[in-house]
């Protein structure tokens, strides 16, 4: 999460577009500005990395239900990285207090040569083996949660 909010951050300052207020306020005493790099970005955010994802997710999640979608997060790693990572808890908590409904398939490569389920060593990726075994797992978690499945939403 932390890999992916300080570099959106950091490109919104970069191209001198303005932070929304409301996520300035969930973090007043982190000093941004534009002549700061991608490094002293993330570096700054740390410390805030739960409270930004649960901003991060509440938006996400507000902007799909305002489009009457149900906010789905699936959790399908590459193959070459770990099973657990410190921060999973965190973000798979705070999707889930943002109203996700959480698949986590962090462990779909379990027991698996990552070597028969990557594209080639210089690419991790999945490859169409990899995407055989996500696929199967997706379709798996999706039919034992109904209501992400379901065809009337309010």
């Amino acid at each position: 999460c932390h890999k992916v909010i300080a570099p959106e951050i950091w490109h919104r300052l970069e191209g001198k577009r303005p932070l929304p207020e409301h996520l300035l306020q969930l973090v007043p005493d982190v000093a941004l500005d534009t002549a700061a790099s991608e490094a002293e970005v993330g570096r700054a955010l740390l410390p805030h990395i739960d409270v930004l994802a649960r901003w991060a997710f509440a938006s996400v999640a507000d902007a799909a239900r305002e489009m009457g979608a149900l906010p789905v997060l699936a959790l399908i790693p590459m193959p070459s990285v770990p099973f657990e990572f410190r921060e999973k808890r965190m973000l798979l908590d705070a999707a889930r207090e943002a109203g996700f409904v959480v698949i986590d398939m962090q462990d779909v490569f379990r027991g698996v040569v990552k070597e028969e389920v990557i594209l080639n060593n210089a690419d991790y990726h999945p490859n169409a083996a990899g995407h055989r075994i996500i696929a199967a797992r997706l379709y798996s978690e999706l039919t034992a949660h109904p209501e992400v499945l379901a065809a009337d939403r309010k």
